[in-house]
């Protein structure tokens, strides 16, 4: 079952953010979304670029847990060059949430991973990725991500993320 809150639904249009209804697993429009999430995922970890090429759109953004924007051209040549290298990548908690019409799909969630470039280092990030439907196919356009860091008590008992 998977949750989709209807968050893309315009103000007035009978839906409200607190909206929140169920796709059965095997809604057709959530399983081409989670299949293009598996294409883009298994694409990204083998650093292949051509199945990239046909999944990311031209106007395509992607934002890195650390605040990074690349566009396009530059997330293709970083993962050439394995700059998302990474193991035991579990992603959880995925979301689809539909706009109406259904051209545009908005997929949320966490992933835990091994990243591999630089120092190897365990990483958990929550993720954000906007896809829409061109020419028949899904195409992302939009990636965000924000690593979930523990919190820590600094000097004078105050509390903040590290």
């Amino acid at each position: 079952m998977l949750l989709v809150p209807a968050l893309l639904c315009p103000p007035g249009a009978g839906a409200s953010r607190a909206d929140v209804f169920a796709l059965d697993a095997s809604d057709v429009q959530a399983q081409s979304i989670l299949a293009a999430e598996k294409q883009r995922r298994e694409a990204v970890a083998g650093g292949n670029v051509e199945a990239l090429k046909r999944i990311v759109s031209r106007e395509y953004y992607h934002v890195e847990s650390n605040g990074r924007m690349r566009t396009r051209t530059a997330f293709l040549q970083a993962v050439s060059n394995k700059a998302f290298a990474s193991v035991d990548y579990q992603p959880s908690d995925t979301e689809v949430q539909m706009a109406p019409g259904g051209a545009t799909a908005v997929v949320v969630g966490t992933f835990s991973a091994v990243q591999q470039a630089g120092v190897p280092r365990r990483i958990r990030a929550r993720f954000v990725r906007v896809w829409v439907r061109q020419g028949g196919a899904w195409v992302n356009t939009i990636h965000q991500s924000t690593e979930i860091a523990p919190a820590q008590v600094v000097a004078g008992g105050d509390w903040r993320a590290r």
